[in-house]
């Protein structure tokens, strides 16, 4: 058994806010909070290319939420090798940085989330929470920090924090651990995969007509345009077959409008009338289950 090396899935906090980003009029304090979403995106990207170059094989689970005792548990990757589990918290922090016990000062002198806080959190969760799922494989847990240009001063030394210049050496060790995975470790991703939440939209308040309609990029925060059997991105040039950008916007329809019964005039309305009409039925018609007759017609997600 072998890992797929493919594209990092975009979670889907992200494409909610890359559609409210581009559709609706955000306050400043959403849009910064929106910039750190994809900055922390580009940090996991970034790990993750260096997961997918390891050797030996190993799963890798990625954007986890569980609910433990009432307590939210958030993790970037999960790998589960042969003999032992590996969560990794991952940080693309930028600039100087001063710790100061339990405080983190930007070089600026601004007073920073401080990130070991939320692993050693995470940690003390994840541990039980596997237990309760009878999973005995050991747990090990990291929190790694991405960005060259991240320089912290007074960080007290922990064999689980690494930073970027000791990347390398510790991809090697990692690289370096035996692991062949079989039915037993299917099983633990299928179990854990089980236990995950579906991330639910947060409360920004908007209308219908209040959000710019058109055919969405999955890349940036561009609106793409129709070219024959094809869309494409006038800010990025990201092109995307028909069926794919209509599936994305459905998605995206989803996140901001988790309520909302999708229909085939509402998903053409939603990408900018851009897409013919029938094309959007096709595609609801294939990947979809399909509720209610003629005008009442609306579609649902297979079980």
């Amino acid at each position: 058994m072998s890992k797929m090396k493919m594209q990092l899935p975009i979670p889907n906090q992200l494409i909610y806010w890359h559609s409210l980003n581009k559709r609706a009029a955000l306050t400043q304090k959403q849009k910064k909070y929106y910039e750190n979403i994809k900055k922390g995106f580009a940090g996991e990207k970034i790990w993750y290319s260096w997961l997918n170059e390891l050797s030996q094989e190993v799963i890798i689970l990625h954007d986890l939420t569980f609910i433990h005792n009432t307590s939210a548990i958030q993790i970037d990757f999960l790998c589960i090798f042969e003999k032992s589990m590996i969560a990794f918290e991952v940080k693309n922090y930028k600039g100087e940085v001063h710790v100061e016990g339990d405080r983190w000062k930007s070089g600026a002198g601004n007073e920073i989330n401080n990130p070991l806080l939320q692993y050693l959190r995470s940690k003390s969760l994840l541990s039980p929470f596997l237990k309760n799922l009878k999973v005995n494989l050991p747990l090990e847990y990291y929190i790694v920090f991405v960005n060259p240009e991240f320089f912290p001063y007074q960080l007290p030394y922990s064999k689980h924090v690494i930073l970027p210049q000791q990347l390398k050496r510790f991809w090697s060790h990692l690289n370096q651990m035996s692991s062949v995975l079989g039915g037993k470790h299917e099983e633990i991703k299928k179990l854990i995969l089980k236990q995950k939440e579906q991330y639910q939209s947060q409360t920004v308040p908007c209308e219908w007509t209040d959000l710019k309609k058109g055919v969405s990029c999955p890349i940036c925060d561009g609106l793409m345009i129709k070219r024959k059997r094809t869309v494409c991105c006038g800010q990025c040039d990201n092109s995307l077959s028909l069926d794919k950008a209509i599936l994305y916007n459905i998605k995206e329809l989803e996140l901001v409008f988790p309520k909302i019964k999708i229909s085939t005039n509402l998903v053409y309305e939603w990408c900018g009338c851009e897409i013919d009409n029938r094309v959007v039925y096709r595609v609801l018609k294939n990947n979809f289950k399909h509720l209610g007759n003629n005008k009442n017609r609306y579609y649902v997600r297979e079980e």
